[in-house]
């Protein structure tokens, strides 16, 4: 005998169907179909009596409603442009004109104390070169030294400047018919504020380097009046006049 065998049952496999999403020219050619619809069912209610106002203000609302969206799909199918290139930023510096701006305070040096200084009136000080000169002892122009041995008080003095270009030794001497006793600083720099070299009584002597130098010729007793001559030797040829 022949035996059958059921054949196998095929299973159906169901195929997936793909869903188009539409283009943006589809979108607006179907909102375009829906336009025209509209504007003949517009016309077509013009012949209605029932109502024809609120069917075509309902229709007209439509109609707008279908022209936006036409409007919108266009935008959407309008192609972007893709830049061909980015520039880099780059940092600017930017000056801003409206800050406040920042006041700096520049410190002030402190004036380092000189032996070139003087607080004496412009015909109190005067210069001398090689020689001799006379001067006069009055109440315009004082002395703020006190000789060794002497009383505290006023006392009258002049004032004479000279220049070394070179060492050399000086001798200053003083001398005087209408004072008894006179004496004599030499201070360095030029003015009244110098510190002391030398100082003595009628003369000095000193060896010296190039430099400026002021002679302070005064009187040893307060408040003394009178004429007086002042001489100075060196033994080089270094003194500028």
């Amino acid at each position: 005998s022949t035996s059958v065998t059921d054949a196998p049952t095929p299973t159906l496999t169901p195929t997936a169907t793909g869903v188009s999403t539409p283009t943006g020219a589809e979108r607006v050619g179907g909102f375009e179909e829906q336009a025209e619809a509209l504007l003949g069912q517009a016309g077509t209610l013009q012949e209605v009596e029932t109502d024809p106002l609120q069917q075509l203000v309902q229709t007209l609302q439509a109609l707008i409603n279908a022209l936006t969206d036409i409007l919108a799909a266009r935008e959407g199918a309008s192609p972007t442009a893709t830049p061909t290139h980015t520039p880099t930023p780059t940092n600017t510096p930017v000056t801003d004109l409206e800050a406040t701006p920042t006041s700096t305070t520049i410190p002030t040096a402190t004036p380092t104390r000189t032996t070139s200084s003087s607080t004496l009136a412009p015909g109190c000080i005067g210069k001398i070169g090689l020689g001799w000169l006379t001067g006069r002892w009055n109440s315009g122009c004082q002395s703020t030294k006190t000789p060794p041995t002497a009383k505290d008080g006023t006392r009258y003095a002049r004032y004479y400047t000279f220049t070394l270009d070179a060492p050399a030794s000086v001798t200053v001497s003083i001398s005087s018919t209408d004072v008894r006793n006179a004496y004599l600083y030499l201070l360095q720099g030029r003015g009244n504020e110098g510190s002391i070299v030398n100082r003595g009584d009628a003369q000095i002597r000193d060896d010296l380097s190039a430099g400026a130098y002021t002679i302070e010729a005064t009187t040893y007793d307060l408040e003394t009046s009178g004429n007086f001559t002042l001489t100075m030797d060196i033994s080089t040829t270094g003194v500028s006049r």
